[in-house]
């Protein structure tokens, strides 16, 4: 019997996750991302995302403040992916801004953005 993954065969991940890698692979945050699949890998797991199972994608700020005076703000980019997985990336403004671009170019269907 072949295992499967969120109803995807690993053979067929594999392959396509390995042809992907040789086109290209660019650092985001502790993830890395080639043109289809968010990844990270470290001495004791490996997570792989499929950027088609990306549904939504949006900037989070944090207010830092010590006795109610500010001290600074931290950016993070939040991926929603199907079925309830969520990755948070951190980084500056800018980075953060850049990220949600890029993973938007790659996965146009994904919604971009967050209202109150």
């Amino acid at each position: 019997k072949i295992a499967s993954v969120n109803d995807l065969d690993i053979k067929v991940i594999s392959n396509d996750f390995v042809q992907s890698y040789e086109e290209g692979v660019m650092q985001l945050g502790s993830y890395k991302i080639t043109n289809k699949y968010i990844f990270r890998d470290n001495l004791f797991s490996f997570e792989i995302y499929p950027l088609s199972n990306l549904y939504w994608v949006y900037k989070k700020v944090t207010k830092h403040s010590i006795n109610f005076i500010p001290t600074g703000k931290t950016y993070s980019a939040m991926l929603h992916f199907n079925p309830k997985k969520t990755i948070e990336v951190n980084g500056s403004e800018e980075i953060i801004h850049l990220y949600l671009l890029f993973l938007h170019s790659l996965c146009p269907s994904a919604k971009l953005g967050y209202e109150k």
